[in-house]
Parts: C-alpha cells; sequence; structure tokens
C-alpha cells in the first residue's frame, strides 16, 4: 500500500508540472485581455478637455453657384462672404437663448481629424526639438463655449482673452512630451510653427487635451491657437452654448427664423446637439468594450470549470491518502489547508512563470501603445492570481469535504 501511494504521489508531481505550465498559459491569456480592455477604458476615466452639454454645432455651407438662388459676388466673393457670416453670428448672439458663438477649423472635439503640428522656440538658437499636438484653430468665444479646463484655475473666460491676445492654449498628451519639449519648456519663449516665419504666440495657459472621443486616451497633445472670426474665411465650424434648460427653445427659434439660418448666399446647417454626436462617435468604442468584458467573462468561466473538473479529480485520486492521513490524526482543517495550500503553490509558481514569460513580452513586441507601466502589469498579475487561486480554492473544497467524510476502513479497502 505504502508503494502505490508513494507512485501515486510521485505521478501526482508530474502532473503538476503540466498544470504549471496550463495555468501560465492561462494567467497570460486573462493579462492579455484584461490589458486589452484596460487600453480601451483608460482613456474615459481622463478628462476630456470639454463640456459637450448645452452646446449645438452646425457649419457654415454657400449655396452652389448653379442654383438659381446664387447671388454672383464676383470679384467681391471673399469679402461678401464674410459680411454674410458676420450678420448670421450677429442674429444668433443677438438671442435671449445664447450665452457663447464660436467659429473654428478642427475645433470640435467627436471628430477624429487630427493636424499634426509642433511648435518650436523661436527665441532658443538652433533649437530642433518642439513641442507636437494636434492643432485646434478657434476664435476666442469657442474657449467659452466648450468651457476648456486650464490647470492654473482660468475661467473659460479668461482663457477667451488670452486667445484673444494672441496667446496659445496647450495641452499635454502622452506622446507629444515624451516625443519633444516639455510644456515647462515652453513657458517665457517666444512660440511659432516650424516654417512659418508670419505668426509667433506666447503660451497662455496649460489645458486639458480636447479628445476626440471620450474613450480615447489622451495620448496626443493639443494646439489652440487663435482665430480672427472678422479676417479668417477658412474657419467653417459653428458652436452654439445655449443657456442650461433653453435647448429646445433655442432650436425652436433657430428653425423658425429664416434670418439666422441664411443671409444671401450663406447659409448654416440644422442644428446637432454635441452630445449626440459624442453618442455616435463613442458607441462603437462602447461596444468594443463590452465585447471584450464578455469575452473576458467566458474565458474566467471556462478557467474555473476546467478547473473544477481538474481538481476535483485530482483530490478524489487522493481519497486514500486523506483516509490515511486521518488514521494518523490528521484533522479535517490540517488535510484541508494542506490540499488548499497546495493547490495556491502551484497558482504562485504559474504565476512566476508567466511573468518570465510575459514581462518581456508585454514590454516589448506586444508592448500596447505605451499604456503599459509597471505598476498596472503587477496589479493585472495580482488580480490573475487571485482569481486562479479563488477557483482553485472552490475546485478542491468542496471535493476535499466529500473525501474526508469517508471512513478510513472504506476508501483503503480495495489495498
Amino acid at each position: 500500500m505504502k508503494r502505490n501511494l508513494l507512485k501515486q504521489m510521485g505521478n501526482e508531481w508530474r502532473d503538476n508540472i503540466w498544470l504549471i505550465f496550463g495555468l501560465a498559459i492561462v494567467t497570460l491569456a486573462v493579462w492579455l485581455l484584461g490589458l486589452n480592455m484596460w487600453t480601451q477604458i483608460s482613456g474615459y476615466l481622463e478628462p476630456r478637455g470639454f463640456d459637450p452639454e448645452n452646446v449645438f454645432f452646425a457649419e457654415f455651407k454657400t449655396i452652389p453657384s448653379e442654383s438659381p438662388e446664387h447671388s454672383d459676388y464676383g470679384e467681391e466673393e471673399n469679402a461678401l462672404l464674410l459680411r454674410d457670416r458676420i450678420a448670421l453670428l450677429q442674429r444668433i448672439r443677438e438671442s435671449k437663448y445664447v450665452e457663447a458663438v464660436g467659429i473654428g477649423n478642427n475645433a470640435l472635439p467627436y471628430n477624429f481629424g487630427y493636424y499634426g503640428m509642433q511648435l518650436e522656440r523661436r527665441d532658443v538658437p538652433d533649437d530642433s526639438v518642439g513641442f507636437g499636438g494636434n492643432l485646434r484653430i478657434m476664435t476666442p468665444q469657442m474657449a467659452i463655449v466648450l468651457r476648456l479646463n486650464s490647470h492654473e484655475g482660468k475661467t473659460p473666460e479668461q482663457l477667451a482673452a488670452m486667445l484673444a491676445k494672441g496667446n496659445v492654449l496647450i495641452g499635454a498628451g502622452s506622446y507629444s512630451e515624451d516625443a519633444g519639449l516639455k510644456i515647462e519648456d515652453l513657458k517665457g519663449h517666444t512660440l511659432a510653427f516650424y516654417g512659418d516665419s508670419t505668426r509667433t504666440f506666447r503660451l497662455g495657459s496649460v489645458i486639458d487635451g480636447i479628445k476626440r472621443s471620450d474613450y480615447e486616451p489622451n495620448w496626443s497633445g493639443t494646439l489652440v491657437i487663435p482665430a480672427d472670426e472678422m479676417t479668417h474665411l477658412g474657419l467653417s465650424q459653428v458652436a452654439i452654448r445655449v443657456k442650461p434648460g433653453c435647448g429646445a427653445k433655442f432650436k425652436e427659434e433657430f428653425l423658425s427664423t429664416p434670418e439666422m439660418r441664411r443671409h444671401v448666399n450663406l447659409y448654416i446647417s440644422g442644428l446637432t446637439p454635441l452630445t449626440y454626436a459624442g453618442i455616435s462617435v463613442n458607441n462603437s468604442s462602447a461596444i468594443k468594450i463590452r465585447s471584450t468584458v464578455l469575452i473576458m467573462v467566458v474565458v474566467i468561466l471556462i478557467v474555473i470549470i476546467g478547473l473544477l473538473g481538474t481538481f476535483w479529480f485530482r483530490v478524489h485520486q487522493r481519497t486514500k491518502e486523506i483516509a490515511i492521513r486521518k488514521v494518523c490524526g490528521a484533522t479535517a482543517s490540517d488535510i484541508s489547508r494542506r490540499i488548499i495550500g497546495e493547490g495556491l503553490i502551484l497558482v504562485l509558481i504559474s504565476t512566476l512563470l508567466a511573468a518570465a514569460i510575459g514581462w518581456p513580452l508585454l514590454k516589448g513586441p506586444l508592448a500596447m501603445d505605451g499604456f503599459l507601466t509597471n505598476s498596472l502589469l503587477i496589479l493585472f498579475e495580482a488580480i490573475t492570481a487571485i482569481i486562479l487561486a479563488a477557483g482553485i480554492t472552490l475546485s478542491i473544497w468542496y471535493p476535499a469535504r466529500r473525501a474526508m467524510s469517508i471512513e478510513p476502513a472504506i476508501a483503503i479497502k480495495d489495498e
């Protein structure tokens, strides 16, 4: 009997080696799914850099020349279109429901336009490093419309005043500062775009980066430069902030007042709440996250079911060993602690093995755009180990109790 028991224990520990490799593979799979999900939701936890509530957006459009309603402006087209725009904006601003009206180019969130530009320090000789980001051109009032958030505690109105003075607003991103200058390096310097000798700027304030969607991580820097609505005819985006609770009333007024929608050849397309644009843009990210969560839940359930089957069988094979230990004076608690402790040791070894294999991969070939810090990897490693430990504990506890309830004489009667 003793020889058979030793043989069984030897076979069990050979099986443990394969089990350790299996648990290590499961650990890596859960890590990859969890870290992939984190890269998708981490951006949602960051400030989005704007407030979309009570904001409508539209675009300036011109009546085509082939339309019978088109008026021929001749050589004065640009000047007259500018006149049309000023007239339309003035009528909207006169509404009792409107707080602010801004216009711009690539100024609004919830679109995936990216105008990559770099600012250099013009007053630093031979300065070859710049600060890169997504260029957003806007009139000062747009800072009020979007309620941009200053890191120095400036109000949107104060930020608008900075833009009116020709200053630039800058938001840092995870890549922008890694690849070039940090914002601290820009303070107090004369700034300009590479290759542009016509305009220079000073840093007005540091703001939260204006993300393109609620879920997008703030990876890109943000460069907000001022524009003059009286001269920059290329600005086509219109954004209107209405007073709280007045959205429906303003839209009704807009639709029922032709003078607010059109002036000669220029008209404003129908109003759309900025929050609606956010729902459309964020929907695909939300669906992707839900799919990843569902896959994770299914994988974890499969793993736990697999552990239940594996350790139920292992404990069943040790029924005779448990009986002998009971005869030798071991209590039920002693046996449970021993068997569960052996399972937890397997989890520990497999976790260390997974870390030895996975860390070099996750920090190298499988690196996820720089989002994975060492602390984050350790956190996911700990969570995965806890899940596996809980699964193994549950898988062992019940069959171990059943095995301990069998009388030793019955358990070893065939030996």
